[in-house]
């Protein structure tokens, strides 16, 4: 909408060097996709404490809570889109709680944590084969 265009900057690219800046820079991130794999553009703004308004396409379903760590709209829906948008930037408070939360969630997601939570299940299921009867295991050679 014409209202908005002189506040809204849409940035197709940003090198790696220059994306920290480009988040701490804004007051929301928008992700209103209608289909979406894991976003790691989505994972770096909520490592960011930005608050998210985004649909529940994707990876955003496991990721997000609405009203919890962002606000979620039905997908293809630009009147919900718009009224999330707005009260969003009328509520400061609510914009900072939803970022603190969204940046807690991504935490779960660092690399450091992926791969022990990895290692534990990788272990788990050594100790559980390590358990049945060798027998059940051996090869029969023909």
């Amino acid at each position: 909408p014409e209202a908005v265009r002189g506040r809204v900057r849409v940035r197709p690219r940003v090198d790696r060097s220059g994306l920290h800046g480009e988040l701490a820079h804004a007051d929301l991130f928008l992700l209103p996709s209608l289909s979406e794999g894991v976003s790691n553009a989505l994972l770096e703004a909520m490592a960011a404490s930005l608050p998210i308004v985004a649909t529940p396409v994707g990876a955003a379903v496991d990721l997000l809570r609405d009203g919890v760590n962002a606000a979620v709209v039905a997908a293809a829906d630009p009147a919900a889109l718009t009224a999330r948008i707005e009260r969003l930037l009328a509520q400061r408070d609510t914009r900072a709680s939803l970022g603190r939360a969204a940046q807690a969630a991504a935490r779960e997601y660092e690399m450091e944590r992926v791969n022990e939570r990895f290692v534990q299940q990788l272990l788990h299921v050594m100790e559980r084969r390590a358990s049945v009867e060798p027998a059940a295991w051996r090869h029969v050679e023909s």
